[in-house]
């Protein structure tokens, strides 16, 4: 994993950076600045070659717990009053993938609703009253034929609605007053 400062390449730090991870996929997702701090989440392979949620702060990489050593990603993230928040997902011994978020490295588990058997978070917002509000798809089977876009506030789904028998995709949102906006 990488970002980019103007136009200097910065590689991040991986749990396992040997040659047999080289072809393996690692990512930042998504960056911060706070004052003079430098945030970035992602994941990188662990030593099984399983995704692995972490996030860094200024180059230091801090690795998040998952369910069971079965892989995780770290994709949204937000700082607020020194707490980091990063939004995800963790895959289940069964393997089912579990739309989450950490907040100071503890993991709380969202909801998915009876209809879908997997979900994963993307974006985070946290509102000053501490308020947490994630975007996020579920979906049926791993073919993702079907995606229901939505979004948890404190927990709780809201679907959004889409076309008769169709998908969508919740990526990003903004909490503005009592609204929600999701891209």
């Amino acid at each position: 994993p990488c970002y980019w400062r103007n136009q200097q390449r910065i590689d991040l730090s991986e749990i396992d950076p040997t040659p047999e991870r080289a072809s393996t996929l690692h990512f930042a997702h998504d960056i911060v600045v706070v004052g003079t701090d430098f945030y970035a989440s992602g994941d990188t392979p662990d030593t099984s070659g399983r995704p692995a949620a972490c996030y860094w702060r200024n180059g230091v990489r801090t690795d998040l717990t998952g369910l069971s050593g079965q892989g995780s990603r770290g994709v949204g993230l937000q700082v607020l009053n020194g707490e980091v928040y990063v939004s995800g997902t963790v895959f289940s011994a069964t393997g089912a993938a579990v739309p989450c978020y950490w907040r100071n490295g503890v993991l709380t588990l969202l909801s998915v609703p009876a209809s879908a058997q997997h979900g994963g978070a993307q974006f985070i917002q946290v509102a000053a009253d501490g308020s947490v509000s994630v975007s996020g798809d579920v979906w049926t089977d791993w073919t993702k034929t079907r995606t229901m876009p939505g979004y948890w506030l404190n927990g709780t789904r809201t679907e959004l609605p889409v076309q008769a028998g169709g998908s969508g995709h919740a990526y990003d949102l903004v909490l503005a007053g009592t609204d929600v906006y999701v891209a």
